[in-house]
């Protein structure tokens, strides 16, 4: 596929999959916890075709999120960067054939993002720390974003090959 065609294609999935966020997951939380299915997109997108890819597909997503839900620009932004970007260096350490190598990355990603974001709220805020509290809420988004991680699976890592291919060929250049 030209590149044109993959990138746009690529954003049209992430768009898809931040009103599948917003308009269904926001709606179904699990013990009042809501499942961040950007951090199964990012991952999976950055394991498959890099940290330079994956972060910019989390910077997409991370300033969609950031204009329209966040109180400061630019927390999400740099998360779901480093997302992507962590997500593309393991790309060689994880096999993309294995959900559980995916669900792993998935988990790891989840804990530093939600680790982060306690961080950055505690410190821009002033809110205090609950240990008890983000001990559950990473919990339960981990299992939700595993269960997700195995319905998306297939389908992005497909995706996230077709962008290798189409990133690695000479299409512009002919």
């Amino acid at each position: 596929m030209k590149k044109p065609v993959v990138f746009l294609i690529t954003m049209l999935i992430t768009i898809l999959f931040l009103l599948m966020q917003i308009n269904f997951l926001n709606t179904l939380p699990a013990f009042g916890i809501i499942s961040n299915i950007g951090i199964v997109l990012i991952s999976a997108i950055g394991i498959t075709a890099g940290s330079n890819i994956g972060g910019l597909l989390g910077a997409f997503y991370g300033i969609v999120i950031d204009a329209f839900f966040s109180k400061t620009l630019g927390i999400f932004f740099l998360l779901y960067i480093l997302v992507g970007i962590i997500s593309g260096y393991l790309k060689n350490n994880i096999s993309k054939d294995n959900k559980m190598s995916l669900a792993l990355m998935v988990v790891i990603n989840t804990l530093m993002f939600e680790l982060s974001l306690c961080f950055f709220t505690c410190y821009l805020y002033g809110t205090p720390f609950n240990f008890l509290f983000l001990l559950k809420v990473i919990i339960i988004e981990e299992l939700y974003n595993i269960f997700l991680t195995y319905i998306f699976f297939r389908p992005l890592i497909y995706w996230g090959e077709i962008i290798n291919r189409s990133r690695d060929s000479y299409y512009l250049l002919h």
